[in-house]
């Protein structure tokens, strides 16, 4: 009797905890952000987030879809190396630019379950991103914004789950 008991409260955790975890994804849907209110987000909130994070970065996510995810990111220091293993991001440049250096080897490499980061990056290739310009980075790829002090990049990003 115990041992139904215990199976029946486990079946119960185990559905609610997999209709709590799919709850938790937007349902797809027609979405249009304009262009005034992107500069708003950025202004408003990037901006500021931004200049008072310890990274330089500020950050706001629109849609987090099952297969993709919508966001907007504002940077005002240099990144940090990173790439991620089941993901594409395509960067779309908002304001501002910067070098962006995708490809290379990742150096001081630390792994995590989804991607890893380091201090830099040995080779690849360095893109001068500027307003208007989209770049796709397959999963796996390493990828790093070069900012100057001084420089800031606001991007739209996309980022796709690749199939598992």
């Amino acid at each position: 009797m115990r041992r139904c008991v215990s199976l029946g409260v486990f079946v119960l955790v185990s559905v609610t905890a997999v209709s709590l975890w799919a709850q938790a994804r937007e349902e797809n849907r027609v979405v249009r952000w304009a262009a005034p209110d992107l500069r708003s987000t950025e202004t408003k909130d990037l901006t500021p987030q931004a200049k008072a994070a310890a990274n330089g970065v500020g950050a706001k996510t629109f849609m987090d879809l099952r297969t993709h995810k919508v966001m907007m990111a504002h940077r005002e220091k240099a990144g940090s190396p990173e790439l991620h293993k089941g993901e594409t991001d395509v960067f779309m440049v908002q304001s501002g630019g910067g070098i962006l250096q995708v490809g290379g080897e990742i150096l001081d490499r630390k792994d995590s379950a989804n991607g890893a980061t380091g201090s830099s990056i040995r080779g690849g290739e360095k893109y001068q991103m500027a307003v208007g310009d989209v770049i796709n980075i397959p999963p796996n790829v390493a990828h790093n914004w070069l900012l100057t002090p001084g420089q800031s990049v606001t991007y739209f990003i996309v980022k796709i789950e690749e199939p598992r």
